[in-house]
């Protein structure tokens, strides 16, 4: 039961706050009607990234677009990632070929059984993924000079070689399907994305994803190992009323505080309703390594 008071709160929950989106000029037709969005620099820019989908780690993408009224070869030009060190890759994930047009939009994505997009969807694809905690893509022309890039970092990386202006911070629910998208060119990475659920291919999202819904049940306690070898996540109702939490599940996140699909601790109560101030904890269905968990409305993991 919970202790008198609720004083007893030990959260391990990461909440990132959406990243607003400034305004920002005219777009060419073509771009405004493929993606909704709009530019400060002409030219071909990369436009969404992720490093994890609904079909797991090695579900990720990037995605690049001209925004621009005539079309460039790109015949020769290279598309790096960035590693989990935040250093530029050796090799590139994919050389480019051909004449992107104005307002075009290309997808390269890995290639592995979980990526959930088609290949038809695809310009390429590539075999190494993404790194968990920091990432990042970068594109050179065929003399070698850097395009575009965007970086996407876990707190304490070494290496800032990959990224404009203020990088990303490393916040996207993978299990959800989000990405960062582009929604202006300012040089500032920080700046000209929001974290949204993913659309290669597709129009780009024009709001950031919501912060997460707060109510009166809490993770009340958690740890990651005790002398059974078990770790532990008890939730607690702290309000007034009685509360419905037949259709939660509580879902463990890794060491960098993200949730990657797959890593359910709980996808059905052990109880359908918490009266005021009871605690009940989680039966373990799955706890894989992880420092923390989120409770999310919704028994179903994402498919």
């Amino acid at each position: 039961m919970l202790c008198a008071g609720a004083s007893r709160l030990h959260r391990a929950i990461v909440i990132a706050l959406p990243l607003a989106a400034g305004s920002v000029p005219k777009a060419v037709a073509q771009d405004e009607a493929m993606h909704g969005i709009m530019k400060f620099r002409r030219g071909v820019v990369i436009t969404e990234l992720n490093n994890g989908g609904p079909g797991g780690y090695h579900d990720n993408f990037i995605e690049i677009a001209h925004w621009s009224d005539s079309p460039v070869d790109v015949t020769g030009w290279q598309l790096f990632r960035c590693t989990g060190t935040g250093s530029v890759a050796s090799a590139p994930q994919n050389t480019l070929d051909g004449t992107i047009g104005a307002g075009e939009t290309w997808v390269f994505a890995r290639e592995s059984s979980q990526s959930t997009i088609a290949d038809a969807d695809v310009k390429g694809r590539y075999k190494t993924s993404f790194a968990n905690e920091s990432y990042g893509a970068l594109l050179r022309d065929k003399g070698g000079k850097t395009v575009d890039a965007v970086a996407v970092q876990f707190p304490g990386t070494a290496s800032q070689a990959c990224g404009e202006g203020a990088v990303l911070a490393n916040t996207t629910d993978s299990a959800l399907g989000e990405s960062f998208q582009r929604v202006k060119d300012t040089d500032d990475n920080a700046s000209d994305f929001i974290r949204a659920p993913r659309t290669p291919n597709k129009a780009h999202a024009t709001e950031a994803s919501a912060a997460p819904k707060r109510g009166d049940v809490l993770i009340s306690e958690v740890y990651h190992t005790g002398p059974d070898g078990e770790g532990l996540i008890e939730i607690a109702n702290y309000g007034k009323q009685e509360v419905d939490i037949a259709d939660l599940r509580i879902d463990v996140v890794k060491q960098f505080g993200r949730r990657f699909n797959g890593y359910t601790r709980a996808g059905q109560m052990p109880v359908d309703k918490l009266a005021p101030g009871q605690a009940v904890v989680m039966s373990r269905e799955r706890l894989a390594s992880a420092w923390g968990a989120e409770i999310i409305r919704g028994g179903c993991p994402p498919t």
